[in-house]
């Protein structure tokens, strides 16, 4: 079995290989991996490293990575560490194995404290989060992120991962008030959309995650009052952008109407709907969380609200409507983009509550029109029924 599992092994990535023997090869190492020695075979390959080539042992490592040990054999491990501590893709691998295979109550300390590279170290945790293994650790893992000093992508979007994980007894507001990479990932906004770094979008997921967890004016205040007014300072740059995000924007909801409009077939129209469903979604989630911390500044005591003016931080209702409503008459007749478009427009008039004013007359005429028209029509009904 040892030599056939190393012959699969080097014919996969051998470039003489064809591609029928490359399947070959890749059927019998699938086999392999789900039988009952994986784990023996596997050992065995990375305790006799000096033997193995590389690539076999790398192989042996994710092999291991996958699978459900049992108490001995997580024991086994230990001895591997050590003599492969220098192969930072084996010990990621390994430590993999460890974090799958974790006993309930086990804690993370052994994470935290044990001799990992850093970015080893990351990692893991982000996947014990992923996994939400140990998940109870969740405060202690954050208080040693924000104590770690590696203000990286990899370590905004572990602490992401981490903020999603606390629940209500544990989202403490010091958490994020007193964290220094949250505080860092909102420096890291302040550079403006012009940053199309991994770190400018590692550190608007961990913004977003801590607004999506700290949503309660009853509980969570303390961190609405201290974050409120330092992301009202970076509407200037979303204000700057808007041609930017337009183009953007704009493009896929003209691709999604068209669509729709000629595309026959209902099951092709089905498809579609669900293949724009994520980005649908993603529209609704950025208006909703400002929508949250909209009300979440009227929660706040008038002095504040008059602190946050005198700082001059700009209101949040200053954004006209008229653009939005220039687009309205494009919209085709089909109810599904009529719903949509309400949809939208509505999420937008909460937002933009204070300059809409002015337009509530339009928005109110065209909803109604809207609900009016597509609640007499056959399709929309069936629409309705198929999409809910």
């Amino acid at each position: 079995m040892d030599d056939s599992v190393v012959q699969a092994v080097e014919a996969m990535y051998a470039s003489s290989s064809t591609g029928q023997t490359r399947s070959a090869a890749d059927a019998f190492l699938r086999s392999f991996q789900t039988s009952p020695n994986a784990f023996a075979v596997s050992h065995a390959f990375l305790a006799n490293a000096p033997t193995t080539a590389r690539v076999v042992q790398l192989f042996a490592a994710q092999t291991i990575s996958h699978l459900t040990l049992t108490p001995a054999q997580v024991s086994q491990l230990s001895s591997l560490f050590s003599l492969h501590h220098h192969e930072r893709d084996i010990v990621r691998l390994l430590g993999t194995a460890l974090v799958r295979n974790m006993e309930a109550g086990q804690g993370l300390d052994w994470l935290i404290q044990g001799p990992w590279d850093a970015d080893v170290r990351i990692s893991l945790l982000t996947l014990a989060a992923v996994e939400s293994v140990a998940y109870t650790e969740a405060q202690n893992v954050i208080v040693y992120l924000g104590s770690s000093h590696a203000a990286t992508k990899d370590t905004l979007l572990c602490m992401a991962e981490w903020v999603k994980l606390l629940d209500r007894d544990a989202r403490h507001p010091d958490l994020v008030i007193k964290n220094p990479l949250t505080t860092y990932a909102i420096q890291v906004l302040h550079r403006g959309l012009d940053d199309t770094s991994d770190l400018f979008d590692a550190a608007v997921d961990l913004v977003v995650e801590v607004i999506r967890t700290y949503n309660s004016t009853l509980v969570d205040l303390p961190v609405i009052q201290w974050l409120i007014p330092q992301l009202m300072q970076l509407k200037p740059l979303f204000t700057a952008a808007a041609a930017q995000v337009a183009a953007i924007t704009i493009p896929f909801w003209f691709a999604f109407t068209e669509a729709l409009r000629f595309v026959p077939d209902v099951h092709q129209k089905q498809t579609l709907l669900r293949n724009f469903a994520p980005s649908l979604t993603n529209l609704s989630r950025i208006c909703m969380h400002t929508m949250c911390f909209r009300d979440g500044f009227r929660e706040l005591p008038s002095d504040k609200q008059q602190d946050s003016a005198k700082a001059g931080h700009p209101p949040m209702d200053e954004t006209p409507l008229h653009t939005i409503f220039a687009f309205l008459p494009r919209f085709p007749a089909h109810p599904a983009i009529q719903y949509t478009s309400c949809l939208v427009i509505s999420r937008y008039a909460e937002w933009l509550a204070g300059a809409g004013a002015a337009y509530l007359a339009s928005l109110l005429t065209f909803v109604d029109a809207t609900v009016t028209m597509s609640a007499t029509r056959h399709d929309y009904h069936d629409w309705y029924g198929r999409l809910f």
